[in-house]
């Protein structure tokens, strides 16, 4: 819904009970929800919504991408704390992986070579380690990470910063091919 972000979100499930219910309830209903009456006062068309989302779990059967919804058991226990986290996580990807210890590494998108040894070298420390790599897919030093863990032999999550329906730089498509099946592609965004 336009201008419901994640903490709203978890309020009109709070006030209805269930995601369901929300469409169901009638307007007045919704408005007199704390916070409500600013974002919902707009002509909010529940029946586009409602075809968009179709559209989305269409694509995520089509694409074996598994949502993880903040209130079921798989949702990762460590985001559950945070009090922004994404109702909803897209992954495509091993499964149980996130409960295990993660290493996210970030890093500049213009890598010195300097850089780029650095993060080897770190990622080699971890080797016999059971730990995943997270870090972002983007250029320089995430996607050094990612190539390197990979290398390793070390499971690698990439965090996207867009929808599953592409992979953005477009030279990591080759990695992240692997790292579905060496760990994961992640992101909070809806595709299209």
């Amino acid at each position: 819904i336009p201008g419901i972000g994640n903490m709203n979100s978890k309020k009109l499930i709070a006030w209805c009970g269930d995601p369901q219910m929300i469409f169901k309830e009638s307007r007045n209903h919704l408005l007199k929800i704390p916070g409500m009456v600013k974002i919902l006062k707009g002509d909010v068309n529940f029946t586009e919504l409602l075809k968009r989302a179709e559209q989305e779990a269409k694509f995520i059967a089509d694409n074996r991408i598994t949502p993880l919804y903040y209130y079921s058991d798989d949702y990762p226990q460590r985001l559950k704390h945070c009090a922004d986290s994404p109702l909803v996580l897209y992954y495509k990807g091993k499964e149980n992986i996130f409960e295990r210890k993660m290493l996210a590494v970030v890093g500049t998108r213009k890598a010195t070579s300097y850089g780029r040894r650095a993060c080897q070298e770190i990622i080699d420390g971890f080797e016999k380690d059971d730990i995943i790599i997270v870090s972002g897919m983007a250029y320089g030093i995430d996607s050094c990470a990612h190539r390197r863990a990979l290398t390793a032999g070390l499971d690698t999550i990439g965090v996207l910063g867009h929808g599953l329906d592409r992979i953005y730089p477009h030279e990591n498509r080759k990695i992240a091919v692997k790292m579905i099946e060496q760990g994961g592609l992640l992101t909070e965004f809806l595709s299209y």
